[in-house]
């Protein structure tokens, strides 16, 4: 057996224990050595990964696990914020208004939040026609306007001139988005005849002249027609007394018309 040779070509035999079944064991080995090394390598990736990211940057795997809705962007909340603000804005502010020279003073302590007196002291009638639709673009959650004005016109001696400034201002209310009161003059005490005649005819056209112009009027004359107690030393500006009766009167007149109409 040992001397035996063969010839070129011819394949010598395989032992008898290592056929077919150690074809399937080097194939286990093979395929075991594959899961192996494809673990290591997964393990590796995974371990090593966040040594590879940057600060302030997500990985690649965060980003493709990590759904698009989640990610939550902090300045998009910005411009709800402001609009939400906006919205407040123009649903908070008075209702009523109330513009007018000297005589309206002292009604600033006499309201709430929901009225506003705005007093221009030296304004004519021709004054407050120039500013008015300034003043309601900016009050804007006012729904309705009274105007307290003509005392100062009356030094002037010019009635007719009076009545045609009084009808520019008219013109100009009427077209403004809300309800217009126009309260009328006050009688004064200790002013001379004159004065008193002048503001009395003022009075009388006003009550006519304002219906036509779809203004509402608001008579204060009778009221304090010769009462004293209600004004102070110089007989032309009201008192305590006067100040709170003539608030009263501008806001009776106020919420009668406001129930008759709506």
């Amino acid at each position: 057996m040992a001397g035996l040779r063969y010839h070129s070509g011819t394949v010598p035999p395989q032992p008898p224990h290592l056929g077919g079944r150690s074809n399937g064991l080097l194939q286990e080995r093979e395929v075991t050595t594959t899961n192996f090394h494809s673990k290591q390598v997964c393990k590796c990736r995974n371990r090593f990964t966040p040594l590879m990211q940057v600060p302030g940057f997500p990985s690649d795997d965060q980003d493709s696990i990590a759904p698009s809705h989640n990610k939550v962007r902090p300045e998009s909340q910005e411009p709800q914020r402001e609009l939400t603000t906006g919205l407040t804005k123009l649903m908070t502010g008075p209702k009523n208004l109330i513009v007018g020279d000297f005589s309206v003073r002292d009604m600033k302590s006499m309201f709430s939040v929901d009225t506003k007196v705005l007093c221009y002291p030296n304004d004519m009638v021709s004054d407050l026609e120039e500013r008015i639709l300034e003043i309601a673009a900016a009050h804007t959650t006012v729904k309705n306007i009274i105007l307290h004005i003509g005392s100062n016109d009356v030094v002037k001696q010019e009635s007719e001139m009076l009545k045609q400034d009084f009808k520019n201002l008219l013109n100009t209310v009427s077209s403004l988005n809300a309800e217009v009161f126009i309260s009328g003059p006050l009688p004064p005490i200790r002013r001379g005849p004159e004065r008193f005649t002048r503001l009395l005819a003022l009075n009388i056209w006003l009550s006519t002249a304002c219906p036509d112009h779809s203004v509402h009027f608001i008579d204060n004359f009778n009221i304090f027609w010769n009462r004293k107690q209600l004004f102070k030393t110089d007989g032309l500006c009201l008192n305590k007394a006067g100040v709170k009766l003539f608030t009263s009167n501008v806001m009776y007149v106020l919420r009668t018309i406001l129930i008759l109409c709506f």
